[in-house]
C-alpha cells in the first residue's frame, strides 16, 4: 500500500512543470514555486513541521 502511495506521489510531483513530450522541466530558483508549495501544504496536512533551508530546500519534520 505505502509503495502505490509513494509512485502516485511521484507521479503527482512530476505534473508540475510537465512537457509535452513526456519530460519534465523545473529549473532550479526559478520564480516557479507552485510544485514545492504543493508539497508543503500535502506534509502540512500530514501535520509535519515544514521549512525551507537558506537555499530553498524544503523539509518536512514530525514531531
Amino acid at each position: 500500500m505505502k509503495r502505490m502511495m509513494v509512485c502516485s506521489m511521484i507521479e503527482w510531483l512530476a505534473s508540475f512543470g510537465a512537457t509535452k513530450s513526456n519530460g519534465l522541466t523545473r529549473l532550479l530558483y526559478s520564480k516557479d514555486m507552485s510544485a514545492q508549495q504543493e508539497m508543503k501544504a500535502e506534509l502540512e496536512k500530514e501535520n509535519l513541521i515544514t521549512y525551507f533551508d537558506s537555499v530553498g530546500n524544503l523539509f518536512g519534520r514530525l514531531e
